[in-house]
């Protein structure tokens, strides 16, 4: 394949500018985290996210196998991506990503316990609960956005009813945890602006 073609591999032109990433981590992506399991396999977990310029922050529990993984050791790895690619075909050549090294702070969704975001308009000691809520609202769907199923109006009207999914949910945030990683590295691309040769 001739070296033009640049949707294959990462070259320094193809890497987003801070301004880039952030406005990219701003959309409703999906958090792909990959855990360092007890059986020396590595695990990979989709997740919601949210992204302060400086942090990445996700909710999980500490039951889960990622949450085990991540209590047990770390140090973990996370990609957000998107491509159209595979859907599209390589017309545009649309494939942006951010994928990141670093370690997990782990910080109980338990009264009395805070959770510091490094930047943005959020910048600022958190109650963990709080944060959590700052996640969720990122993705949740609203009547007024025209939103099919079950809204977030439905949920908390479910929640306050105290009645049988009040219970599951409590049971299913049992040991709810705020992971907070700090880059190490950082590494990102787009491909749409890479060198594109069709044969």
């Amino acid at each position: 394949m001739s070296d033009d073609f640049g949707a294959l591999a990462w070259r320094p032109e193809i890497e987003m500018s801070t301004a880039e990433r952030n406005d990219f981590l701003a959309g409703r992506h999906i958090a792909r985290v990959a855990t360092n399991g007890s059986g020396g396999f590595p695990l990979v977990t989709p997740l919601w996210y949210f992204w302060d310029g400086e942090a990445i922050y996700l909710s999980l529990t500490s039951s889960r196998m990622v949450g085990r993984n991540l209590l047990r050791d770390p140090r973990c790895a996370i990609l957000i991506d998107v491509d159209e690619r595979a859907t599209f075909g390589h017309g545009t050549n649309f494939a942006k990503a951010v994928h990141v090294l670093g370690e997990a702070e782990l910080t109980p969704v338990e009264p009395g316990n805070t959770v510091r975001i490094e930047a943005g308009s959020l910048a600022g000691d958190h109650d963990a609960a709080e944060t959590l809520g700052i996640i969720a609202r990122r993705y949740g769907l609203w009547r007024a956005d025209g939103s099919v199923g079950v809204t977030f109006e439905d949920l908390y009207e479910d929640v306050q009813e105290a009645g049988r999914q009040g219970a599951t949910l409590a049971r299913e945030n049992e040991g709810r945890i705020i992971v907070k990683v700090r880059p190490r590295r950082v590494r990102s691309w787009d491909f749409s602006r890479a060198p594109f040769a069709r044969g």
